[in-house]
């Protein structure tokens, strides 16, 4: 099938083909995975079994095919970041998204390697990659079918696969171009033209449904990069387009995040520009003067955004609302020169790629980059994790390598460094969902708080009667847990001046 011959050192990248599109439905059946940070060891043990699977069947490579120079500055960038949460007030509650970024960037790198001598699983990538949103939508429609009252039904924050649409629009905007690819490689004689063409027009009907404008300008943008190298293919993605906008129009909701026209509408001018983003301004502007006032040069830390007091807006939770702004947040200007110095490298290997065989890819890549400009993406994990996927298959191929000795011990540390993290990570969301531990078991999440939810540990103790214990929980949450306003109902009026910031709410919330 498309060249490729079942060999055992394949094994990792038909471990990785077949993971992508299972992903989000493993995550959709367990409901314990369906918080944006307890999702995290999902993705980072598919990370951890992909790496591990590299290093067995790769350990007699001699070198490693990847540019060193790259190869350094990633690590560099990933130093700035361990630097800084080494040093924040929250190191323990940034360690796993430190831990991510690092197992995230070795996959790539590996996949990177591993497709130098097997180019040929492009094209099954390019399928599991399409395969995962086609899934999805067929979920969503699945959904539409067994609800109750579809039309009315609150889409945008009761959805598959996230808690926010949002989460939806930036997979689509980075998969949906994965698909053009095939527009180039096959006729219309050919079925897997009339498939893509399918795909396609299911694709951008997802799009316009969800009327997200990121995901929009983003995809919109990077298509018209597309027909620019490519105009034999403009007819056939408008005709896609057009007949996604048309399909669309089937599924029309009352959900005002969802309508279509949400796009375009500009209030009249009665809107300015801060309140037509969402007050992404607004975020901007007080993360950037955070950031300034309080650690220039190194940042808060890796996921610092999710712990702040008082958080960004006033609200419970904001998050930065692009990578930029979150990777200065996190490492200040040394990660922000060393990401500027890396997107450059990107966009060269992106030219010098143009006439790749599967361009596909680099469109996709320009949509990820081009929607986490301007939406917070890479705190989430599953869309982190296929972007650093997506990103490595858009490279082209070099001559450079680099030597083994100077990546497997490295690859071996965070192998074993992650699967420990995440294993604690995974005991504490597990524990959360049970009875109320035991005094030594709070001890240890107090001292080592990668995770803190304690609202079911409260609401057990209130049925009890053990207000004291309630009010002792929801104290120790306030102060470890990246959502410390839903506890403050449960706190005393002197320990809710504190939260003074936060906007009204009652415990149930």
């Amino acid at each position: 099938m498309f060249g490729v011959q079942v060999q055992l050192r394949h094994l990792p990248l038909w471990f990785l083909i077949l993971a992508l599109p299972a992903l989000p439905f493993i995550r959709e059946s367990y409901s314990i995975f369906w918080n944006s940070q307890s999702i995290r060891p999902l993705t980072a043990f598919t990370a951890i079994i992909f790496i591990s699977l590299s290093a067995i069947w790769h350990w007699r490579d001699k070198v490693i095919h990847a540019n060193p120079l790259v190869v350094g500055l990633i690590a560099l960038f990933w130093g700035f970041h361990a630097l800084s949460t080494a040093l924040s007030a929250t190191p323990w509650q940034g360690s796993a998204h430190l831990l991510e970024m690092l197992l995230y960037a070795l996959t790539g790198l590996l996949l990177y390697h591993q497709l130098h001598t097997a180019p040929q699983f492009r094209a099954l990538f390019s399928i599991s990659l399409m395969l995962m949103l086609s899934l999805m939508i067929l979920r969503f429609l699945y959904g539409w079918v067994s609800v109750y009252d579809p039309v009315n039904h609150p889409w945008s924050i009761q959805i598959a696969f996230a808690e926010n649409i949002r989460h939806i629009g930036y997979l689509a905007a980075m998969l949906l171009p994965v698909g053009y690819s095939f527009l180039l490689l096959k006729t219309q004689k050919d079925t897997g033209y009339w498939l893509t063409l399918i795909f396609l027009v299911l694709a951008w009907g997802l799009v316009f449904w969800m009327g997200g404008r990121a995901t929009f300008l983003a995809l919109v943008g990077a298509t018209a990069v597309f027909c620019l190298f490519y105009p034999r293919t403009l007819l056939a993605i408008l005709a896609a387009a057009i007949s996604g906008l048309l399909l669309s129009q089937l599924f029309t909701v009352t959900d005002p995040s969802l309508n279509l026209f949400r796009l375009f509408d500009l209030g009249d001018g009665q809107k300015d520009l801060n309140q037509l983003s969402s007050h992404r301004l607004t975020i901007y502007q007080q993360a950037l003067q955070l950031w300034w006032q309080q650690s220039p040069m190194l940042g808060l830390g890796s996921d610092a955004f999710r712990y702040l007091r008082p958080s960004i807006l006033g609200d419970y939770f904001a998050q930065p609302h692009s990578f930029i702004i979150q990777t200065l947040l996190s490492s200040g200007l040394s990660g922000g020169l060393t990401l500027a110095i890396l997107l450059m490298f990107l966009a060269r290997a992106w030219l010098q790629n143009r006439n790749s065989r599967y361009p596909g890819f680099i469109i996709a890549g320009m949509a990820a980059i081009a929607t986490g400009l301007i939406d917070g993406v890479f705190y989430h994990s599953l869309s982190f994790f296929t972007a650093s996927i997506v990103l490595a298959l858009s490279l082209p191929p070099t001559h450079k390598t680099l030597s083994k000795s100077a990546l497997w011990p490295t690859t071996a540390i965070a192998g074993l460094t992650g699967s420990l993290l995440f294993s604690l990570l995974s005991w504490q969301i597990a524990l959360s969902r049970g009875p109320v531990p035991a005094t030594e078991q709070l001890a240890w999440i107090i001292r080592y708080p990668l995770y803190t939810d304690t609202s079911h540990w409260i609401n057990q103790s209130m049925n009890q009667g053990h207000e004291t214990q309630a009010r002792y929980l929801a104290q120790m949450a306030a102060q470890l847990s990246d959502t410390p306003c839903r506890y403050q109902g449960y706190l005393t009026a002197e320990e809710q001046k504190e939260f003074i910031w936060c906007h009204p709410q009652g415990p149930e919330k």
